[in-house]
C-alpha cells in the first residue's frame, strides 16, 4: 500500500514539475523579435556614447541643438572602397556612427580603437571619414591614445583608422661614363662607375 501510494506522489510531482518548467521558458516563436536595447540619447547637455570595442562619442554641453539618439557600430556596408595600392593601410575596423551627416555647434570627441599589430607606436595615423555613397576624405588632426585614437569632428559618418603608406624611396640610378682617347689602333677606354 505505501509503495502505491509512494509511485503515485511521485507520478504528480514530475506532472507538476512539467507543467511548472513548461511555462518559464518564454517564447521561442522567432517572430517575436528582442527588444533591441534602447540607443543613447544626447541633448544639450551633452554626454557620452560608449560603442563596440571602446569606441566612443563625447559631445560637449551646447553641441547640440536637441536631443539626438547616437548608435555606434562596426558596419563596412556603406563605406567606399579603399583602392587597392592605394595610399593608406588600414588599422581599425569600419565604425558607422549615426545619423549621418547630423551637425553639430561645436566638435565633438570620437574615439575610435585599433590594432597596435598594424601601427607601430611611430606610426603617423589619419582618420578616413565618408558619408555614405561618398569619397573618403582625409582627417589628420589625430591624437593617439594607446591602442586607440581621437580625434573631433562636426558630424558623422563612416570612419576608419589608417596610416599613410609610405612612399619607397626612388631608386638610385646606374650611372657610368666611358672616356675614350688616343687614336686608333692605340686606344685607351676608361670606365667609370
Amino acid at each position: 500500500m505505501v509503495l502505491r501510494e509512494f509511485r503515485a506522489l511521485s507520478k504528480a510531482l514530475r506532472v507538476a514539475m512539467l507543467i511548472s518548467l513548461s511555462a518559464c521558458g518564454g517564447s521561442d516563436d522567432p517572430a517575436t523579435p528582442a527588444t533591441p536595447p534602447p540607443q543613447p540619447v544626447v541633448g544639450a547637455s551633452g554626454g557620452a556614447v560608449i560603442g563596440p570595442e571602446g569606441s566612443r562619442v563625447d559631445v560637449p554641453p551646447g553641441a547640440a541643438a536637441g536631443d539626438m539618439t547616437i548608435a555606434i557600430s562596426k558596419n563596412s556596408s556603406l563605406a567606399p572602397p579603399l583602392a587597392d595600392g592605394g595610399s593608406f593601410t588600414p588599422v581599425s575596423n569600419v565604425f558607422e556612427i549615426t545619423p549621418h551627416g547630423m551637425g553639430f555647434t561645436e566638435p565633438v570627441t570620437v574615439t575610435l580603437p585599433i590594432d597596435p599589430t598594424l601601427a607601430t607606436a611611430e606610426a603617423n595615423l589619419v582618420v578616413l571619414k565618408a558619408q555614405p555613397g561618398g569619397e573618403w576624405r582625409v582627417h589628420s588632426n589625430v591624437v593617439r591614445n594607446g591602442n586607440s585614437v581621437s580625434f573631433q569632428v562636426r558630424d558623422f559618418s563612416v570612419l576608419l583608422v589608417a596610416r599613410p603608406k609610405v612612399p619607397a624611396p626612388p631608386a638610385d640610378p646606374f650611372r657610368f661614363s666611358i672616356d675614350v682617347t688616343g687614336s686608333a689602333p692605340n686606344l685607351k677606354v676608361t670606365y667609370r662607375f
